[in-house]
């Protein structure tokens, strides 16, 4: 079974806690008990309206959220999946203004970012010529990156002023070059660099002292991911 191409383990963990059962949720999605059956093993996918359905009715936190789109993106785009057909959810933690469109980037480009030389805004400004820049940047990551911990075809919008608070999912910049997507978790005198889209292993330091390997951090305000459906499943995305 694939039962993580649905995000299942998450589905069936919130269906116990809320005493609910398959059947209930086949009556709000609109199938049939046999069609989540197919869900629950991965035979059939859940479309974009049904992520949020399900969402809705198992009542998920937002970490849960992050972590049941987590598992699905990993899932799905590792599964190897080839089609013309392009699936795109959108993840939001946290609220913001949508009436200015921020400038756009590739994330390559922050790799040669240096904090102690300039400020995140003056970088970008010398990197795109655009003057404007407000709080926030919008970066992409293209198919064919090379950077690691984030998922290519992906967008990220980040605050470029605002410093992380704990919980916040943060864009990181190490000083071998890389970027990671991390969670921002300090902890009794620690500070941890990992959570649930964390890929590969969690990042630790003792609080009062400089993690050597960390360049910046920047706080995640939305990330959007598209990934493509495989050809001989996209006709039977909605499991009907």
């Amino acid at each position: 079974m694939r039962t993580e191409i649905n995000g299942w383990p998450i589905i069936a963990r919130y269906l116990e806690i809320r005493g609910l059962r398959q059947c209930d949720l086949a009556r709000v999605l609109g199938v049939s008990p046999a069609a989540v059956t197919q869900i629950k093993k991965g035979e059939s996918l859940l479309g974009p309206s049904q992520f949020d359905t399900v969402i809705g009715f198992c009542g998920m936190a937002d970490s849960d959220i992050l972590e049941f789109y987590s598992m699905v993106f990993r899932a799905r785009i590792l599964g190897e999946h080839r089609s013309s057909r392009a699936l795109e959810i959108r993840v939001c933690p946290e609220s913001r203004s949508r009436q200015e469109r921020p400038a756009e980037c590739p994330i390559e480009w922050l790799l040669d970012y240096q904090p102690a030389l300039e400020s995140l805004r003056s970088y970008l400004i010398r990197k795109t010529g655009i003057r404007s820049i407000g709080d926030q940047i919008r970066l992409d990551v293209g198919n064919g990156s090379l950077v690691k911990g984030v998922l290519p075809g992906s967008t990220l919008l980040i605050g470029v002023e605002r410093y992380p608070i704990p919980g916040d999912l943060v864009l990181v910049g190490l000083r071998e070059r890389q970027l990671l997507l991390r969670r921002y978790l300090p902890r009794d005198g620690s500070i941890i660099l990992g959570g649930d889209r964390a890929v590969g292993p969690d990042y630790v330091w003792e609080v009062n002292l400089d993690p050597g390997f960390v360049l910046w951090m920047r706080p995640v305000q939305e990330i959007v991911v598209s990934f493509r459906l495989p050809r001989k499943e996209s006709c039977r995305n909605n499991a009907k």
